[in-house]
């Protein structure tokens, strides 16, 4: 009876219009601890059980966190950015030794056009780095304060800002960067990203936690990144191991792999980008969907496959390694055991990159002392 009443009490005190849209008082969840009623995290038909320390997460994800928290835009914000009239100037000091900088921004390496890209260069080399082949290069360039504070002062700087933080990562790592400019650049900034950033929550699946027992049951609908991030891997873990599985009759004939292919699957389709960063990796590289992930239309999704999907074909692995020095070392080895390995070398061969060179020759040589006539590059070595 004290129970109850306490439960009653509480439920009195706390304003049932404000349950979405206020933080629950911490003595609910404490409450959730002691007694332990039923709470189970839903994503569309499937269900799975959760336990209090996770309800305490997502909560705190969903609700002690504001939308300029989660991801750094406040609609409130937003301004014609082309209107702008910047009455200080950039903060930014022309560096004694700019010119051997602006001779770095344009080495083949990626590496030292990384480094150029750290610097205060002019603002036209800003702009060719931020469209650089390299991701690492155009995510330095926007992590540098300098460049930002050049970039947003220009029409061509924004529209080239633009472009690059239609990404998610390269967004953020802007947005991270926005805190030490100028309040005029910080503002523009922001305002670029809102509007380079899809609003896809009309069309994306409800992911709602559910705790409490019968008329104290409390449904929350989870919204922001990180509430979305946390659900989305424990959903796949959860599932994929048979743990507290609800309302799926699917999965119950289905072994360990096939459920893990299964939910990511059904993650990898979900319109939010963070819903399909967590499907990569999670994806095994035999899967469906990590062939579907390896092809979606963004690279920070892409970039979350640690494994190169099996079976893509050469259209396929163009959009997955979109390119970039960096991942065409980084899956050298995959690429060359490929019937089409030969090809690639050649390709490799003839990157102007010296980093994608020397990672084939490394890599041929190596296979070669592993396995000598029986070497896996059997199309490279064989030319």
């Amino acid at each position: 009876m004290l129970l109850e009443d306490g439960l009653r009490r509480e439920r009195d005190e706390w304003d049932e219009e404000n349950l979405v849209g206020d933080f629950p008082p911490l003595c609910v969840v404490n409450l959730f601890r002691e007694i332990e009623p039923d709470a189970v995290l839903r994503y569309g038909s499937v269900s799975v059980d959760i336990d209090a320390d996770l309800l305490e997460s997502l909560l705190d994800d969903e609700f002690k966190f504001s939308r300029e928290d989660d991801d750094g835009l406040d609609p409130v914000q937003v301004l014609d950015y082309d209107i702008v009239n910047f009455l200080s100037k950039s903060s930014c000091a022309r560096e004694p030794r700019r010119e051997l900088w602006e001779k770095f921004a344009k080495h083949p390496h990626h590496g030292m056009r990384a480094i150029a890209a750290q610097h205060a260069i002019s603002a036209s080399t800003f702009r060719r780095l931020l469209a650089d082949r390299s991701y690492k290069v155009r995510k330095t360039i926007l992590g540098n304060t300098c460049a930002l504070e050049s970039l947003v002062r220009s029409k061509k700087g924004r529209a080239a800002l633009s472009k690059a933080v239609a990404d998610y990562e390269l967004r953020n790592e802007a947005l991270r960067t926005a805190d030490s400019l100028s309040e005029e650049a910080a503002r523009v900034l922001s305002s670029i990203a809102f509007r380079a950033a899809d609003d896809v929550s009309e069309a994306a699946p409800v992911v709602e936690i559910a705790f409490g027992v019968d008329e104290d049951r409390t449904v929350v609908a989870l919204t922001t990144n990180r509430a979305l991030t946390d659900a989305a891997f424990w959903l796949i873990d959860k599932y994929q191991d048979k743990k507290g599985v609800h309302g799926d009759v699917h999965s119950a004939s289905l072994d360990r792999d096939e459920r893990s292919d299964y939910i990511c699957g059904l993650l990898a389709e979900d319109p939010r980008v963070v819903v399909r960063m967590a499907a990569a990796q999670s994806a095994r590289a035999e899967s469906k969907a990590a062939r579907m992930l390896a092809v979606d239309g963004s690279a920070s999704v892409r970039r979350q496959l640690y494994e190169m999907p099996l079976g893509l074909d050469a259209q396929e692995l163009e959009i997955f390694l979109s390119d970039d020095p960096e991942r065409f070392v980084e899956f050298m080895e995959e690429i060359l055991k490929r019937p089409d390995g030969g090809k690639w070398a050649e390709r490799f061969e003839k990157d102007p990159d010296p980093a994608v060179q020397r990672e084939l020759i490394r890599a041929v040589i190596a296979d070669l002392n592993r396995h000598g006539e029986r070497s896996l590059f059997q199309n490279v070595t064989a030319r």
